[in-house]
């Protein structure tokens, strides 16, 4: 007789019967069904989206292009047509009231919701401490009541530091605003020498109370740490360095110095002139102790540039860079190009005398029964729009007094901003800004390039915008919800960060009426930058292409898809480079070289702030592929220094080791164990099974038939 002992409570056990484990088998068989009917449906709803979405989107693209062919009618029509106001001026008519109506409708159908804007003021812990309490909570109607009391309290705490930090920057806002005014006067009377002074580290320069010191601390992993110089990124830092610039220039302030925070712009007359106001100027700034960049200065030139704008004898002009974007901008090659530049130069026809008769070589290669034939007219007529949309009165000097519009778009290829003021007469442009989106930018999603443009743009004008609000115009309506992210990646992190410290208002507008900055991120020369998308240098690239030859796989794959392209549909080459296809985007085949995938490794899980292998295999995914790739993540991931010496366990602990309790009577508790004597019977026997009892410290050995038995 045989049975097996539970070795803690000492009770027998039988096995399962047969008809016990058929019962299981079934039980586990109808449960496969259900999950895989349960697949099924899922996948038949997926494809049900997926093609509603797709028929959306058809009709979506029939209605642009009829709206398309309704505008290139207008034109050719030769019907002028104001631009697009985005908010009512002094001379706005109906058109432009009602349009101003549909963006209203548009923000306020978009505005943050007031739950959303309440979670923003309130700490993370504070919200998940109380959702717990609520979640202990069994009685529906209590919890209720705890919940709506909860959020009123969190509602007037929000109101409260909305308030606090009103009140502690509408002062220096409001100062900084005034000198603002004042300072960008660039146009000096019958000035011919200019000087420009740069300060070095402006802000650092300028010491902090001792008794305000605590105000600026942060914490490291090194320790506590305060600021004991003013440091870069305070709301009040602008206008307190620039008061400091008044009163120490206050007595020469626009009879020969213009000061705007940290670029000191001394101008005059004559030669002899200019050297007395500059040693004045150079002897103020040695009694307050102030440092200059030497080689940030410029002096006694006859030319400068100052704020973005080129001061000479005869004015003001705007700079070059200002009106690259659009002087720089290539011939076009297809009908779509041609589309794309003729849009954005209709938002400003209103400002091109008649440009109508300028572009009508290049409306007639928009007609439908018209061969493309790119000819000597197309080119004059593209040269004299250029010129037009370059050239006065279109591109205006900045006025401090008018508020900054902020227009922004991205493409997968390109970003595109444009600085524009209203002076009553309608937008009017101060810079275009244009720029190929850099190669680790272009994989990434939609959300990420938007933002990236934003950042770029607001760091290309912060002389303008620091300090005073503004507003921003983007068609991509989730930039609202920047600061509501539970979980941001550590460049989403600096890039926020960095757009913080700017006061705007942030309005989305549909792409359709964001024809500049779209037109600006779309340019045809920025389609070869896809090419470079990845986060990878030159060497790198050069590493990869050599180790090909090594690889038994990539080697072969690599030449067929370079022989016959259509042998292989889900690959492609480009410059040496092996890609896979995706839905989403295109992977790099990383060849079998462990100096290589290393390097990648590294860059997807030391730089990103060592994630675990999930996350770090998620970023792996967006760029790279490589047979084998999820086990040398894990393995990589697993044997990590940094993560072993810094992060905690996450499992279980084990607990303490207990001794088993002291039997009461032989036979309470039984020890059975088997061995292998590694002596064999002359039955051809080795196994025994071993029982020990804990209280009278027998021990019974028995021969075991078998070693499974």
């Amino acid at each position: 007789m045989t049975c097996r002992v539970d070795t803690r409570g000492g009770t027998s056990t039988k096995p399962y019967s047969k008809e016990e484990e058929e019962k299981m088998a079934a039980i586990l068989q109808e449960r496969k069904e259900k999950k895989e009917a349960k697949k099924k449906t899922l996948k038949e709803e997926q494809a049900a989206k997926l093609k509603k979405i797709e028929e959306e989107m058809a009709r979506e693209k029939e209605r642009l292009k009829k709206e398309e062919e309704e505008k290139l009618k207008e034109v050719e029509e030769e019907e002028e047509v104001p631009p697009l106001q985005r908010q009512s001026g002094q001379n706005s008519g109906s058109s432009s009231d009602e349009m101003e109506k549909k963006i209203s409708e548009w923000v306020a159908n978009l505005s943050l919701g007031e739950e959303e804007e309440v979670m923003m003021y309130i700490p993370k812990d504070d919200q998940e401490a109380a959702m717990k309490a609520w979640d202990a909570e069994k009685d529906p109607l209590r919890r209720q009541a705890l919940e709506d009391q909860q959020r009123m309290e969190w509602k007037l705490a929000m109101m409260r530091e909305k308030k606090r930090r009103v009140d502690a920057a509408s002062e220096a806002v409001k100062e900084l605003e005034e000198v603002q005014k004042l300072s960008l006067k660039l146009t000096p009377q019958g000035a011919k020498y200019f000087s420009k002074i740069d300060l070095k580290s402006e802000y650092h320069q300028i010491e902090v109370h001792p008794d305000d010191q605590y105000k600026t601390a942060f914490r490291t992993r090194y320790g506590h740490y305060e600021f004991i110089v003013m440091p870069f990124g305070l709301t009040n830092a602008p206008a307190t360095f620039q008061r400091c610039m008044n009163d120490l220039f206050r007595p020469w302030l626009d009879r020969f110095v213009v000061v705007y925070l940290d670029d000191i712009l001394v101008f005059s007359k004559t030669l002899e002139e200019h050297q007395g106001h500059l040693r004045q100027v150079l002897e103020k700034l040695r009694e307050a102790n102030f440092k200059i960049n030497a080689k940030k200065c410029d002096w006694a030139k006859t030319q400068v540039l100052y704020l973005g704008h080129v001061l000479d004898g005869d004015g003001v002009k705007p700079k070059d860079s200002k009106i690259a974007a659009i002087r720089d901008w290539p011939t076009r090659r297809t009908l779509t190009e041609l589309r794309s530049f003729l849009g954005l130069a209709n938002y400003y026809r209103k400002f091109v005398r008649n440009f109508s008769t300028i572009v009508a070589p290049l409306c007639r290669l928009l007609r439908k029964e018209t061969i493309w034939k790119w000819d000597k007219d197309c080119t004059s007529a593209m040269k004299k729009l250029k010129q037009a949309l370059i050239g006065y009165p279109v591109l205006k000097v900045v006025d401090p007094s008018l508020p900054f519009v902020v227009t922004t778009d991205a493409s997968q290829y390109g970003i595109g901003a444009v600085l524009q003021q209203d002076d009553g007469n309608g937008y009017r442009p101060v810079e275009f800004m244009s720029a190929r989106m850099p190669s680790e930018k272009v994989a990434t999603s939609t959300y990420e390039r938007e933002l990236y443009a934003l950042r770029q743009a607001l760091d290309h004008w912060k002389h303008y915008l620091l300090g005073r609000h503004f507003k921003v115009y983007s068609d991509h309506e989730t930039l609202r919800w920047l600061k509501t992210q539970a979980k941001m990646t550590p460049k989403l992190t600096r890039w926020a960060a960095e757009i913080d410290q700017y006061d705007f208002e942030l309005k989305p507008v549909k792409g359709n009426y964001n024809v500049v900055a779209d037109a600006l991120s779309r340019r045809a020369d920025y389609f070869g930058a896809i090419v470079h998308y990845l986060d990878i240098g030159k060497d790198l690239q050069q590493k990869v292409r050599e180790a090909y030859v090594q690889d038994p796989i990539y080697s072969e794959l690599f030449k067929k898809v370079k022989e016959a392209p259509e042998t292989e549909p889900n690959y492609r080459t480009t410059e040496g480079l092996l890609f896979e296809k995706t839905n989403v985007f295109d992977r790099l085949c990383i060849p079998n070289s462990e100096e290589i995938r290393s390097l990648i490794l590294g860059e997807c899980h030391d730089t990103e702030g060592h994630f675990g292998w999930q996350k770090t295999l998620a970023n792996l995914m967006r760029a790279y592929t490589w047979p084998g790739m999820k086990n040398d993540c894990v393995e990589y991931v697993r044997s990590c220094k940094v993560c072993q010496r810094n992060k905690s366990r996450t499992r279980a602990p084990l607990g303490l080791l207990r001794p088993l309790p002291i039997p009461d009577q032989p036979g309470d508790s039984v020890s059975i164990d088997f061995m292998d004597t590694q002596v064999k019977s002359r039955h051809g026997k080795s196994q025994v099974m071993v029982i020990f009892d804990r209280f009278t410290i027998d021990i019974v050995a028995l021969l075991a038939r078998t070693g499974k038995n």
